[in-house]
């Protein structure tokens, strides 16, 4: 419905399309009272004019609930595109969890842990900007959350990405010409073999692995928890992704012990 030759599309303009409608209608009225018009054309008058008004009150509503649905679901699947983008993270660093559990002996992981190559990018990344909508339904803290998860993410992968090629350039030449593959490793064997300081950088290159790995992975999962819990509040009616931990079996435990090692570390804050 248009008014002046213009589509309704704001509440100002029906306001000034009501308030249009009522002095035409006063008018007719005025001049009825005047004896300009006669009684009988009166409805001839107002009939076409009220039809105008309630098409073009209920094309407004019927534009505004489409805008409304719109604006919902594009609000519904940016938190969808988040819980997707925290699955797909998570998923990334699941390969790395179930190698971690297999070195429970702090000298066998440094030396047999595989220099794991994650690729130089991860282009899936969280658009923050795309949730700023969660400022006015009072989750404003979860946009700093996801921002701060992006960046913990992007740490974790720093950390594998460093060890990796500390092992690659520096530990794996020493290794094979000092012949450790099938020797009895102990630290004294170490120490000797790569120097004190390529020994104690591959000790803090793959602690910090230990450490950033199951808080990254956890911290993921938590996140992922919180996002749905808060779109399912907002948006009762619309399905939200799960993102959850693989069933229990025997490895957890044995994952359990690697999260309990790693907590006795320091965990650099995130920046």
């Amino acid at each position: 419905m248009t008014y002046f030759g213009r589509r309704i599309t704001s509440p100002r303009e029906l306001f000034a399309y009501v308030v249009t409608v009522i002095v035409v209608t006063l008018g007719i009225l005025l001049c009825m009272q005047l004896g300009g018009i006669a009684p009988k054309d009166v409805a001839g008058w107002l009939f076409p004019l009220f039809g105008t008004f309630l098409g073009a009150f209920l094309a407004f509503r019927l534009q505004r609930l489409k805008e409304a649905e719109a604006d919902e679901r594009r609000k519904v699947e940016a938190i969808n595109r988040a819980l997707i983008v925290i699955g797909t993270q998570y998923n990334h660093l699941l390969p790395l969890q179930r190698e971690l559990v297999e070195y429970q002996d702090p000298l066998d992981r440094m030396i047999n842990l595989p220099a794991n190559k994650f690729g130089e990018q991860f282009d899936l990344r969280q658009q923050v900007e795309q949730l700023a909508f969660l400022g006015d339904s009072g989750e404003a803290n979860l946009i700093l959350e996801i921002s701060v998860e992006q960046g913990r993410f992007d740490a974790c992968r720093e950390v594998v990405a460093a060890r990796t090629d500390f092992m690659v350039s520096q530990v794996q030449p020493m290794i094979e010409c000092h012949d450790l593959m099938e020797a009895a490793i102990n630290e004294d064997l170490l120490i000797k073999a790569f120097g004190p300081r390529i020994y104690g950088t591959l000790q803090t290159l793959t602690d910090q692995v230990y450490l950033h790995v199951p808080s990254t992975v956890d911290s993921l999962l938590s996140m992922a928890a919180k996002l749905r819990v808060a779109g399912s509040k907002m948006f009762p009616k619309h399905v939200f992704i799960a993102i959850k931990a693989p069933g229990g079996n025997e490895a957890s435990k044995h994952w359990s012990a690697v999260a309990r090692y790693a907590s006795g570390l320091r965990l650099p804050a995130v920046r």
